[in-house]
C-alpha cells in the first residue's frame, strides 16, 4: 500500500449560522466549528496559543484546558475528553468543533443552585449560592466473562466515583454515587454471577451482584475517553475449572473490523484524489474475507458503505456483538512520499 500524501490547496471557510451561546459557527470539512477565542470569552478566561503553537491553552476559573493543534482529544484538569472532530488551526485561528463548549463548560463551570429566601426574611438577606456537579448519567452497562473473573462495564456521560459498601456471603454492593439511571437487572448466569442489579439510593444508585455460589473479590478501575467504571469479580480459586485454569486462552470467534472515517470525514487525501475513507474502506473488506476464508472467524463490519459512524457507536457495535477482537484500519498520511511502515496501536489488558 502506497502511503498518502497530505494536499496543499485553499481552505474556504463559510460562516454558517450560530452555536451554543451565540457563537458564530464556521464550516470546514463538513463541519461545523468556532473560534476558540470566542469560547475563551464565554468562559471568561483568555486563550493562551499563537497560530505556531502546537498546545492551546485556557485557564477557567483554576481549571486547565488543553487542545492540541490537529486532535480530537482534549485534556481537561489532565483527564482526557474526546471531541466529535480535530482541533485546527486556519489562516492563525484556533478552531474547535461546536460541541466543544457543551463537553467542556459542565467540568469547568458547575451548575449553581439558588437557595430562595424564606418568607418574611429582611430585605437585606442575600441568597445561599452553592455549586452541584453535573449529573453524570449512564450510557451503557455491559458485561464479559472470562475463566478467572466477571467483568462488569459502567460506560458514562462523565467520570464516576464509586464505593465498595460490602461484598460477601452471596452479595456484593457497590455505590455509585451521583449517578443517574434506572432501576434495571442485568441476569449473567455464567456459572460465578447469578445477575446484577442496579437500584436506586436517593441521589445515588446501587449496584449490587448476586453470586451463584461464594462472592468474589472485587476490584475496581476508572478508564476515560469515555468514561468508565471497570468492575472485576475474580472467581474463588475453587470455582475455577482445572483445564480453564491451565489454558485461560480461547479461540477467536468473532472479529469486528471497522473501516475508518466514511460520508462525511473522508480522512487524509491523497495528490490524485484519493480518499482515506474509501482505501480502507476496501482494505477491510478484503481483509473479512480472508478472516473468514483462511481462519474460519467470523468477520462483522462496523460500516460497509460511505457513511459515517461516530467513534462511540463502533466500540458499541463490537462490545453488543460480544466481539473477541477489534480492529480499525487506517491509513495515514505524510508529506514525505519515501515514509512507509505500519503502526500498530493496541489497548493493553
Amino acid at each position: 500500500m502506497r502511503p498518502l500524501r497530505l494536499l496543499s490547496g485553499l481552505v474556504v471557510l463559510v460562516f454558517a449560522g450560530t452555536a451554543l451561546a451565540g457563537l458564530p459557527t464556521l464550516t470546514h470539512e463538513g463541519r461545523e466549528y468556532v473560534e476558540l477565542s470566542r469560547v475563551a470569552d464565554v468562559l471568561k478566561t483568555r486563550l493562551e496559543a499563537t497560530a505556531q503553537s502546537t498546545h492551546a491553552q485556557l485557564r477557567p476559573a483554576g481549571h486547565v484546558v488543553t487542545v492540541t493543534r490537529n486532535w480530537s482529544r482534549i485534556l481537561v484538569d489532565g483527564v482526557p475528553v474526546v471531541l466529535d472532530a480535530p482541533a485546527r488551526v486556519r489562516r492563525g485561528v484556533w478552531l474547535v468543533p461546536e460541541t466543544f463548549l457543551a463537553r467542556v463548560q459542565p467540568r469547568v463551570q458547575p451548575v449553581m443552585a439558588v437557595q430562595p429566601v424564606a418568607a418574611g426574611a429582611p430585605a437585606t438577606t442575600a441568597p445561599t449560592v452553592k455549586a452541584e456537579a453535573a449529573p453524570v448519567a449512564l450510557e451503557e452497562l455491559r458485561f464479559r466473562s472470562y475463566p478467572a473473573f466477571t467483568r462488569l462495564v459502567l460506560e458514562t456521560s462523565g467520570p464516576l466515583t464509586a464505593r465498595v459498601e460490602a461484598s460477601g456471603g452471596k452479595e456484593a454492593r457497590i455505590r455509585l454515587f451521583g449517578l443517574t439511571a434506572d432501576a434495571r437487572t442485568e441476569e449473567i448466569g455464567d456459572g460465578f454471577i447469578e445477575e446484577a442489579r442496579l437500584e436506586r439510593a436517593g441521589a445515588d444508585a446501587i449496584l449490587k451482584i448476586v453470586f451463584e455460589g461464594s462472592a468474589g473479590e472485587v476490584k475496581t478501575s476508572a478508564l476515560a475517553d469515555p468514561p468508565r467504571l471497570v468492575l472485576d469479580f475474580l472467581r474463588p480459586p475453587e470455582t475455577v475449572p482445572s483445564h480453564e485454569r491451565r489454558d485461560a486462552v480461547t479461540p477467536l470467534r468473532l472479529i469486528v473490523l471497522d473501516a475508518g472515517h466514511g460520508g462525511h470525514d473522508p480522512g487524509a487525501v491523497g495528490p490524485a484524489g484519493l480518499q482515506e475513507k474509501d482505501l480502507v474502506l476496501d482494505v477491510t473488506r478484503r481483509v473479512a474475507r480472508l478472516v473468514e476464508d483462511r481462519l474460519s472467524v467470523k468477520a462483522l463490519l462496523s460500516r460497509d458503505g460511505d457513511h459515517f459512524v461516530p467513534l462511540r457507536d463502533r466500540t458499541s457495535f463490537a462490545n453488543k456483538e460480544r466481539a473477541d477482537l477489534f480492529v480499525s484500519i487506517h491509513a495515514n498520511a505524510h508529506r514525505a512520499t519515501a515514509s512507509t511502515g505500519v503502526e500498530t496501536y493496541f489497548l493493553s489488558s
